[in-house]
């Protein structure tokens, strides 16, 4: 055991009693030049709902016991949440953009802007992980929040083609991609002459109710701006995923004649014969390539169509960090992390915890739950380096939530909430029935409560 680790475990009995009186204990072997022992040090990659909150929280928990660093590749979190809004107007990048550096200053932890390119460790036993720069960060625990990555159907990644040139923007991470889908929104044709399809991928994928809600927010930009218009959206799943009545009644009521929903639609490919041009008119040009699972729909998307814009949502992962080598080991060969659902410890690593969307779980992949998580990661971490007061009494059945609102027009929302509490006996989070349900109605009142719901998950977060 090298020094550094030796000096922080000798001080782990006495740091516990710190974190209650607020003050460093002193380790010391009988020498009157007693020294506080050194903090643990605990790194977390990815600056999103859960990253930023579990680096707050073990902060503010761990107190002088705990130096906490944050690194991110971005130097700003730009929020999914209400960024389906960016298309209509209401919102923009500015207004969903947090720095992290702010975050960091606020809840006194670090802040690091850097891509993590592996992990490794020294000959001492000192783990770390490395950056792209060639720098290396040491810690004691590691927490990983990196988010999803996607699988791509052929044809959608080209050379040549940017976030903000692609003809087929995903828009699902809050981005230079938001502003192109909301730009090719602008350029449809009126008239009700807009073809459009949109394709929600296979379960698991961020966010349940958020492609049935882009759905509703184009079709009322077509309503609304372009004269009506068609939206087709393919769903790779048999029914709708999240809020099943209220999106059921907008696709077949408000949206009646605009929107064909189609389960059991898988994309396999897509073309286009350009990319995306903002100064030019925009063609009707593009094609998908459609696999239906049992009867067909009755206006089955054929080879032969062709569209003005199609908004294809990839099939959804672990975030590409966690397939590199040094990393691969947390997946145990799945595509999302294994995980201690109790803790998010991680399955095969016992100094890596996963929190977030990249782990495998029951529980939703949305920002409001991936704080809560990210709560229940904190105290566990912080308890397996004794670090917890004896006075906080472990919780055996952690409980999380989730709220997630839904923009069913420009002034109305629907909502969605859901519980999970731990079940020591089956090893799994369940859902608690009477936290979980939707919205009765879609309303106006529901649209207000989304945007103060947001305002307050930003502050807590950011």
């Amino acid at each position: 055991m090298d020094r550094r680790t030796f000096v922080k475990k000798l001080g782990l009995g006495t740091v516990a009693s710190a974190a209650v009186a607020g003050t460093l204990a002193k380790a010391d072997s009988g020498s009157a030049a007693a020294t506080a022992p050194e903090p643990f040090e605990i790194v977390v990659v990815g600056g999103g709902f859960g990253g930023a909150s579990v680096a707050k929280y073990i902060a503010l928990w761990g107190g002088a016991a705990v130096k906490v660093t944050l690194v991110d590749s971005n130097a700003a979190h730009v929020s999914c949440i209400l960024s389906n809004l960016v298309l209509n107007n209401q919102k923009t990048l500015a207004n969903l953009t947090f720095p992290l550096v702010k975050a960091a200053e606020k809840y006194q932890f670090a802040f690091k802007q850097g891509a993590v390119a592996g992990m490794g460790a020294e000959l001492n036993g000192s783990r770390f992980i490395a950056l792209a720069d060639g720098s290396k960060i040491y810690f004691d625990k590691l927490v990983l929040s990196p988010g999803i990555d996607f699988d791509f159907p052929r044809g959608m990644v080209q050379n040549g083609w940017t976030d903000t040139n692609t003809p087929f923007p995903h828009a699902w991470k809050a981005g230079l991609q938001t502003n192109n889908l909301r730009d090719q929104l602008k350029m449809l044709p009126g008239g009700g002459k807009a073809r459009v399809v949109m394709t929600i991928p296979p379960k698991p994928y961020r966010c349940p109710p958020g492609p049935y809600e882009r759905a509703c927010l184009i079709a009322d930009y077509l309503k609304n701006k372009k004269g009506g218009g068609k939206l087709f959206v393919l769903d790779a799943n048999p029914a709708i995923q999240a809020e099943p009545v209220n999106f059921g009644k907008a696709f077949s009521g408000l949206y009646k004649g605009i929107i064909e929903y189609q389960p059991n639609a898988a994309v396999n490919a897509v073309s286009a014969a350009a990319a995306f041009n903002p100064r030019l008119a925009l063609p009707q040009d593009k094609t998908i390539n459609v696999s239906y699972t049992g009867a067909l729909p009755a206006n089955p998307i054929g080879s032969g169509q062709k569209f003005h814009l199609i908004n294809v949502i990839p099939k959804q992962k672990a975030a590409d960090l966690l397939f590199g080598t040094d990393f691969r080991h947390l997946l145990g060969g799945k595509a999302w992390a294994g995980v201690h659902i109790d803790t998010y410890q991680s399955l095969y690593d016992n100094d890596v915890y996963v929190i977030g969307d990249a782990h495998d779980s029951v529980q939703p992949k949305a920002g409001h739950i991936a704080n809560s998580e990210a709560k229940v990661c904190a105290d566990a971490l912080l308890r397996h380096l004794q670090l917890r007061p004896a006075r906080v009494m472990p919780d055996e059945a952690p409980v999380t939530n989730s709220a997630c609102f839904s923009p069913i027009t420009a002034s109305t929302a629907s909502f969605l909430t859901a519980g999970y509490r731990y079940n020591p006996a089956l090893d799994t989070m369940e859902k608690i029935a009477a936290a979980s349900g939707e919205a009765e109605q879609i309303n106006s009142d529901n649209y207000k409560m989304m945007l103060a719901w947001a305002n307050n998950l930003f502050a807590e977060v950011f």
